[in-house]
């Protein structure tokens, strides 16, 4: 049962940054920036989601190399205190601190999304995974 909640929370701290970089940013900084330049706008989401992939790609290497646990406790625990410093940002509407913030969630998230399939075969026999 132990596992199970792990496995759970981790997968509900993915799921909750994956949203919030691909469904809240992209829709968020639409319209909070209507008068912004939409190819820029463009730009800023696709570095955003192409930086997310590479730190996916960066920290599974990582995680072979440091372990699989240190890695996902170090990405959660930054994911926290940069987000909390984020939330600090809220009622600033600059363009520049919107970019920042959506690129280091995008960075922490995929520093999270590298080691944790490997992980997460850890919790679930191989006859629970293929039922």
């Amino acid at each position: 049962f132990p596992q199970l909640l792990q496995s759970v929370g981790v997968q509900l701290y993915l799921a909750v940054g994956m949203y919030t970089l691909t469904v809240f940013y992209a829709s968020h900084i639409t319209t909070l920036f209507k008068d912004t330049n939409p190819f820029i706008l463009f730009l800023v989401n696709t570095m955003g989601i192409s930086l997310l992939g590479l730190s996916a790609i960066i920290s599974g290497r990582l995680s072979d190399i440091y372990g699989q646990r240190k890695l996902l406790l170090w990405s959660a625990a930054s994911g926290i205190i940069v987000n909390g410093c984020f939330l600090l940002l809220r009622g600033d509407t600059t363009f520049y601190n919107f970019a920042l913030a959506f690129f280091a969630i995008a960075l922490l998230v995929g520093s999270f999304l590298g080691p944790i399939p490997a992980h997460l075969t850890r919790y679930f026999s191989l006859n629970t995974r293929y039922t």
